[in-house]
């Protein structure tokens, strides 16, 4: 069922998220037409040596991949060959593992600045909230 803002919240139990922007207290950007959901994170942690070198390898729409520990309070970004690029804060880190991983979603890079001690690594997280259509 499709919800808009003249229906009645009750008929709609995911009404506060698409209405106020928030998920569990966490503000969240209103969702774009297809339902989709764009988050921006800022990583930490980019400046150690390791990482340093991993960045400097990576290009922006790179796609990337969040890893937790089990109770989702250390969150990491690593690329598709398994090196780290940098780390979620803990308000991005609760709101992947209360919110984002029981969507479908994809993650990107979506801007490297590179400066001479610490680059500036950000993400775009795409959660999509609606399923796609099946294509024939």
């Amino acid at each position: 069922m499709e919800c808009t803002m003249t229906l009645d919240p009750s008929l709609c139990p995911d009404a506060e998220l698409r209405t106020e922007g928030t998920f569990a207290g966490m503000y969240l950007p209103r969702p774009a037409a297809n339902g989709d959901v764009h988050l921006i994170w800022k990583l930490k942690g980019t400046g150690k040596q390791n990482r340093l070198e991993t960045i400097a390898s990576c290009t922006k729409e790179q796609p990337v991949f969040i890893i937790c520990n089990s109770n989702g309070s250390n969150c990491t970004v690593i690329t598709e060959n398994g090196d780290e690029i940098g780390k979620l804060n803990k308000t991005d880190a609760k709101l992947y593992h209360q919110y984002v991983e029981k969507f479908r979603y994809h993650v990107y890079i979506k801007s490297i600045k590179r400066e001479l001690e610490k680059p500036r690594v950000r993400i775009l997280v795409i959660v999509h909230e609606r399923p796609e259509p099946l294509r024939p």
